[in-house]
């Protein structure tokens, strides 16, 4: 089983990382932010256009249709245990917070991270509304 952080811990390093990448990215000549979501929704039109936009159109030919890739395994230390997986890796948002996160650590993960929610155009209110009530037989 993976171990897990806090929604606190998370909310602080999803901050310092994204804001982090914002000052790099005025030290950079070619920098290009990409949001998960969109990734999730269109892999190889969202990672291609970046890709493009960077000057490296040629790597665009390298991502995969319909949001899969063929994984040949990682060397490195820590991470997602998705790191060992070899073969196809499928693209698509995991949504599980929405049923696995109890309202009030959405309320104040939203509320930790209002300012880059905005800046990265996430509506603000998601975090703060109920989420789906999990079917008894999801275990959650």
């Amino acid at each position: 089983m993976m171990r897990t952080h806090s929604p606190r811990r998370t909310a602080a390093a999803w901050v310092l990382a994204n804001s982090l990448a914002a000052l790099a990215s005025r030290r950079v000549a070619a920098y290009e932010r990409v949001r998960y979501e969109d990734i999730c929704r269109d892999p190889p039109a969202v990672i291609g256009g970046a890709l493009a936009r960077l000057g490296l159109a040629d790597m665009a030919t390298e991502v995969c249709e319909r949001g899969v890739r063929d994984v040949a395994g990682s060397h490195s230390v820590m991470g997602n245990p998705i790191r060992f997986d070899r073969g196809p890796l499928v693209i698509k948002a995991d949504q599980e917070w929405r049923t696995a996160m109890s309202q009030r650590d959405r309320s104040m993960v939203t509320l930790g991270t209002w300012p880059h929610l905005l800046w990265y155009r996430y509506p603000i209110g998601e975090g703060l509304r109920p989420g789906p009530r999990p079917r008894d037989d999801e275990g959650v």
